[in-house]
């Protein structure tokens, strides 16, 4: 949990990784932040006509989002977001959505394992996802991908095997990410 203020009003760039129904007009949305990690938001009104929200809950954008903390939950309210860097996930091609799904789903696994606040696991995914949208996917580039996530976190060892007891699990979309670039080759950021 973020704190135990309830009702403060928080900013950060945030990169959306899933987003589920939740309601009629309301979406559950999974974010990697810079400044707090992983977070989960309820976006009401997200699915309406209306939503405030549009252009700003697309999966793998960068955004800066506000929400409000809560001390009885860990699900915030989304208040705002707002695209920074568009996201061109209609444009990718099924191998680099597999890739960027790979990427934020790992991502994702190593957060709870560090502090709150991860910048460098932001960073790299930041840097992974704009890989993707001007360059195809690769199995150079997954296993780039893992390399400096290691690198980052501060971590040793042969991949995946690092990540995996890292972790104490890899994420499924491993293996459909490596099933999918078997046969490609190249690339790298």
């Amino acid at each position: 949990m973020l704190g135990s203020t309830s009702g403060q009003l928080e900013r950060t760039a945030a990169i959306l990784i899933r987003k589920t129904p939740f309601s009629e007009t309301t979406l559950f949305c999974t974010w990697i932040s810079e400044q707090y990690g992983r977070i989960k938001t309820s976006a009401r009104g997200a699915r309406s006509f209306r939503s405030p929200f549009q252009g700003g809950l697309e999966l793998f954008c960068e955004v800066e989002i506000c929400f409000e903390r809560s001390w009885k939950s860990d699900l915030y309210p989304l208040k705002e977001s707002h695209a920074t860097f568009p996201s061109v996930v209609g444009k990718f091609s099924y191998s680099n959505f597999v890739l960027a799904a790979y990427f934020s789903e790992l991502a994702e696994a190593v957060l709870p394992v560090l502090d709150e606040s991860a910048p460098e696991v932001f960073d790299l995914l930041r840097v992974g996802l704009r890989y993707l949208q001007r360059s195809p996917a690769s199995l150079y580039a997954l296993t780039k991908f893992e390399s400096n996530l290691c690198q980052r976190i501060g971590i040793g060892g042969p991949l995946p095997e690092a990540l995996e007891h890292y972790c104490g699990y890899l994420p499924r979309s491993r293996a459909a990410a490596f099933h999918v670039l078997h046969a490609r080759r190249g690339g790298a950021f």
